[in-house]
């Protein structure tokens, strides 16, 4: 008789099979619990409060109200002033060092693998970009040189606070270490954007609504290789004379090519908005499915 069924054991697993689905599962998140434990086990109770903070706030669970009450209550007020968001990929102890080192006022917090966010507040009529530069130095200090350090755009109303926090995370996701103090959001252009945007579903919809029926036609025609042809066409921003160049065939085949994908997608393909709107769609594509052309 087992545990369960004497009563002498209630949701005891002592008899199960440790090839039970069940059993693992409460393995995997027991050792997911250990390992967020050793994680966080130097972090002082206010960083623990401020990651907190920063957490419900990206995931869009604090009214600003409610997130400027709280952000008060641990003594970095956000409500009055301009606020920009940071984002390091580093060692939060060290950012954390770093950012005392500075003495801003700020909320800080490991708010993904790898992704320390803080919340800067800027008094009137400071400067947001000599502040985060000034920020950058101390934790390049820290951490290395080569740390990257991302900054969202100035934002002068807490409602606007998760903006200028994803921003940064966004942009600290794709760019390269080194180089500029900081990375912006106009400095990793419109191929870095759409991979940092790749597991988003309105971008997943959006290359499926514009590249669907080509997609279909290359996978049953893999021979076909027309998504390479308009993405050459799209590149060299409508030129024929450049696209045949760069794809190695000649300027009839391209022609015959270009037809097709056009009646594919029901698309003018001589028409700049109608290029503007496939060229996001194809470096959507690329984002999503890297390495599939």
């Amino acid at each position: 008789m087992s545990a369960r069924e004497d009563g002498s054991g209630a949701g005891c697993w002592c008899g199960a099979h440790p090839s039970d689905p069940h059993v693992q599962l409460a393995e995997r998140a027991a050792a997911a619990v250990a390992l967020d434990r050793l994680l966080r086990r130097d972090e002082e109770p206010a960083h623990r409060a401020q990651r907190g903070l920063l957490t419900a706030l990206l995931a869009g669970n604090l009214p600003a109200t409610q997130f400027a009450v709280r952000a008060e209550v641990l003594g970095v007020p956000v409500a009055e002033g301009a606020l920009i968001g940071v984002a390091v990929r580093g060692r939060p102890r060290a950012v954390g060092d770093a950012l005392r080192d500075t003495g801003q006022p700020a909320l800080f917090g490991l708010v993904a693998e790898g992704s320390v966010a803080i919340l800067l507040t800027l008094a009137s009529g400071e400067d947001g970009h000599d502040q985060v530069t000034k920020l950058a130095a101390a934790v390049r200090t820290r951490v290395g040189p080569d740390v990257v350090i991302a900054a969202g755009r100035v934002v002068t109303a807490v409602h606007n606070a998760r903006q200028t926090l994803t921003e940064a995370l966004r942009v600290a996701a794709v760019a390269p270490g080194g180089g500029r103090p900081y990375a912006r959001p106009a400095d990793v252009g419109l191929p870095a954007l759409m991979l940092s945007l790749r597991d988003d579903h309105d971008l997943q919809a959006y290359v499926e609504r514009e590249l669907g029926p080509l997609l279909s036609y290359t996978a049953e025609n893999p021979g076909s290789d027309l998504l390479s042809t308009l993405r050459s066409y799209l590149d060299s921003g409508g030129n024929k004379s450049d696209a045949a160049a760069a794809a190695h065939m000649s300027r009839q085949a391209l022609y015959d090519r270009l037809k097709r994908i056009g009646q594919l997608l029901d698309a003018d393909l001589d028409s700049p908005r109608a290029r503007a709107a496939l060229h996001i769609a194809v470096l959507g594509h690329d984002a999503i499915r890297p390495g599939h052309s």
